[in-house]
């Protein structure tokens, strides 16, 4: 099941309202799933723009002067830059996609 799934999380709502408790309940945690508690509590007509924190920060590049392609050792580290650097920029891209999933739109308005 899809945390974006609404469908899956929250229940319909019976045209009677015997099940308010529990679409109450679902349609809170499915909001804060989506960190847009605040539109649930008015305090925004919509959720906050996407947000990158916890991106991992580039490092310092190496300095390619003092490698030596021969040394065993200078090329385990290049290697194990790679690895490290190809890792940084997929995880760093997974945050950016979440970040940027369609945000959460609710209609809280009571209509008749």
């Amino acid at each position: 099941m899809s945390i974006y799934g609404a469908q899956a999380v929250v229940p319909k709502l019976d045209a009677g309202g015997s099940n308010f408790w529990n679409w109450d309940a679902a349609i809170t945690l499915y909001a804060q799933i989506h960190d847009a508690t605040e539109v649930l509590t008015g305090e925004k007509p919509r959720p906050s723009s996407p947000s990158y924190t916890d991106l991992i920060d580039e490092p310092e590049l190496l300095e390619g002067t003092a490698l030596d392609p021969a040394n065993d050792e200078h090329i385990e580290l290049m290697s194990k830059r790679k690895i490290f650097d190809d890792s940084r920029q997929s995880i760093n891209n997974s945050i950016i996609k979440s970040a940027e999933r369609p945000r959460l739109n609710l209609d809280l308005s009571c209509k008749r």
